[in-house]
C-alpha cells in the first residue's frame, strides 16, 4: 500500500475528533519528528499527524537509530500543544499507553506489554516504541512531537535483533491492516490525552502500572544521569512517572536509564 493509499483509508476510518485530523504523509523522510517540527513551526493544529514509510535517519530514545522495513510497518508523530505544563512529565507513559490500547484491543491481551520507560513489547521481544520531542510552542509551555514506531507486518529481522525484536505478525500470525491499526492508535490516543487533559493521572499511572514489565521483580537499572547501575525491586511509577525502586540502602527514584539484565523474581 503507498502512503496516499494509506492516508487515504485511515481518514475513512478515523473516529477522531483532533487526531489525525488533518493527517499527511511521505513516501521517505530523515525522521517523522523532525518532519512534524517543520509542520508544527508552520502553525499545525495539535492532533496533525505525520506519516512515512521509511526514515532514514529515524531515532529513538538516548539518540539510537531506529531502523525498519519500508512498507510493512508504521512510524508516525503526533502533535501535542498541552494548554499547560502540570504533569507533563507523564506524558510519555501516557503515549505509550495509548498504543498499548491499540495493540491490545487488535491482537489480545499478550500484545503492547509496557517497558519503562517508552518500549513497548510482544513477550520479551521489543514490538515498537515512543519517543516524545518539544518543538515550540505558546508561551511558557513548549509544543510536543509524539514519536510512534511499529514493527506491524515485518517478517524477518537482522541476526543481531533476531532475539531482541518482533513484529505484530510474527507475534499474532496474522496480517495486520496498518490503516485500521493506525485509526486505533488515533482513537486511543485521542482518549488517553483527553483524559490527561482533565487530570486523572491516578489512574492513568494505575493503568500503566498494571500493564509494566517487571513490576516486583529485581533488575539492574542503569540511570543515563549517573555512571553507577542500581539494582532493586520494581515498586511501580512516582506520581511524575519515575520507576521506583526499593533498593539495599532505601528506595530509589530514576527518570531515564536502561534495564539491562534479565530479571529474576523476589
Amino acid at each position: 500500500m503507498t502512503v496516499p493509499a494509506l492516508v487515504r483509508r485511515t481518514q475513512l476510518l478515523l473516529s477522531t475528533r483532533r487526531f489525525g485530523h488533518p493527517l499527511r504523509g511521505a513516501a521517505q523522510v530523515d525522521s517523522t519528528n523532525r518532519a512534524m517540527r517543520d509542520w508544527a513551526a508552520e502553525g499545525a493544529p495539535e492532533g496533525s499527524t505525520f506519516l512515512t514509510e521509511y526514515q532514514d535517519a529515524g531515532r529513538g530514545r538516548l539518540g539510537r537509530q531506529w531502523t525498519a522495513a519500508p512498507g510493512v510497518n508504521l512510524m508516525l508523530s503526533v502533535l501535542l500543544r498541552p494548554a499547560d505544563d502540570t504533569h507533563l512529565t507523564l506524558l510519555p507513559l501516557v503515549v505509550a499507553l495509548s498504543v498499548s490500547d491499540a495493540l491490545q484491543a487488535l491482537c489480545g491481551p499478550t500484545a503492547g506489554q509496557l517497558k519503562w520507560p517508552n518500549d513497548l513489547r510482544c513477550g520479551p521481544a521489543k514490538v515498537g516504541g515512543v519517543l516524545l520531542e518539544t518543538t515550540a510552542g505558546t508561551g511558557s509551555v513548549p509544543a510536543i512531537v509524539a514519536g510512534i514506531g511499529l514493527n506491524v507486518n515485518q517478517q524477518a529481522f537482522p541476526p543481531s535483533l533476531q532475539d531482541k525484536a518482533t513484529s505484530l505478525l510474527l507475534h499474532s500470525g496474522q496480517r495486520i491492516d496498518r490503516a485500521v491499526l493506525l485509526a486505533q492508535i488515533l482513537a486511543d490516543l485521542e482518549a488517553r490525552y483527553t483524559q490527561w487533559e482533565r487530570g486523572a493521572v491516578d489512574a492513568l499511572r494505575e493503568t500503566v502500572e498494571a500493564r509494566m514489565m517487571h513490576r516486583g521483580q529485581t533488575i539492574t537499572l542503569h540511570p543515563t544521569t549517573r555512571a553507577a547501575s542500581i539494582t532493586g525491586r520494581v515498586l511501580g511509577l512516582s506520581p511524575a512517572g519515575g520507576l521506583r525502586l526499593a533498593t539495599a540502602v532505601g528506595e530509589h527514584v530514576v527518570f531515564a536509564g536502561d534495564v539491562s539484565s534479565q530479571p529474576t523474581l523476589t
